[in-house]
């Protein structure tokens, strides 16, 4: 939970007792504020913004669990932090019911995506960090029954809806798209379709590599979502249905930028203020 907010001194002393590397300003803002967000919201968020109803949600587990909401609530420093303060209860029955609550519907239906990405951007310390926070959510997750149903942050979540005017926005946003593609993603697609890459904001970039070629980051689309489904598909031991839901979306991602032959081409949305594309 320390490690994933600002690098102060006692983030020096946690990540010497991890045996990791400590942490520096630079690497903390290239991961998580330029790159990764390390909030609920964005994942589970049907615009893939900070705030809204998803982080209302964990607002509410807070509030249930007799507590005051802190200012991020969704933050996984914030959601590893209860964590941890519920294992330190013990067996205790509604603790223990608490932190299935926690686990099951506000950690695992979107940090190992989270995760996932940072090791994916190789850097210190934070990939190291993602490797030992997925290892504690594995070994959690064996540890706690299993629900027979999903949570509501993805029962109630909106696909890709195929309007043109917003299916650009729709693929950033992960829950209806499957995908979690930042800047470093979107450099990779510009170097290997040989096109220009403009600075801004992630739809914006995204919008003018569009412009450029369609039908190659439509190709470049469709085999990122491939390798979110392989990726979901090796999730399949530790997040059960979670990580169905997450095949589903991704393969529907595939299904709209083929079949259909969705018209990225024809997609000019503004971005919207405060957002975390």
């Amino acid at each position: 939970a320390v490690l994933a907010e600002a690098p102060t001194a006692e983030s020096g002393t946690v990540a010497d007792a991890l045996g990791i590397a400590p942490p520096t300003g630079e690497a903390y803002a290239s991961v998580f504020l330029l790159e990764v967000y390390p909030y609920g919201s964005v994942y589970l968020g049907p615009e893939g913004m900070l705030g809204g109803e998803a982080r209302d949600r964990t607002a509410g587990l807070w509030r249930a669990l007799g507590a005051e909401p802190p200012a991020e609530p969704d933050h996984a420093a914030a959601l590893l932090g209860m964590l941890a303060e519920l294992a330190e209860r013990g067996d205790d029955e509604r603790a223990t019911h608490a932190r299935r609550v926690l686990l099951w519907e506000h950690v695992l239906p979107w940090m190992p995506l989270f995760l996932a990405k940072v090791r994916d951007l190789e850097i210190a310390p934070y990939d190291d960090w993602a490797d030992r926070v997925q290892a504690l959510l594995t070994h959690e997750a064996a540890a706690t029954p299993t629900p027979n149903q999903l949570p509501p942050a993805l029962t109630d979540a909106p696909g890709l809806d195929g309007d043109p005017e917003h299916l650009l926005a729709h693929l950033l946003a992960p829950v209806r798209s499957g995908l979690v593609i930042t800047r470093t993603d979107l450099a990779c697609a510009a170097r290997d379709l040989g096109l220009g890459l403009r600075q801004g904001e992630r739809r914006f970039i995204l919008q003018a590599l569009v412009d450029q070629d369609p039908a190659g980051i439509r190709r470049w689309i469709v085999a990122d979502a491939r390798r979110w489904i392989e990726r979901y598909a090796a999730m399949r031991p530790t997040l059960g249905p979670l990580a169905d839901f997450w095949i589903a979306r991704a393969r529907a991602t595939v299904t709209s930028l083929t079949d259909f032959n969705a018209p990225l081409e024809d997609t000019h949305a503004g971005d919207t203020a405060n957002t975390a594309h």
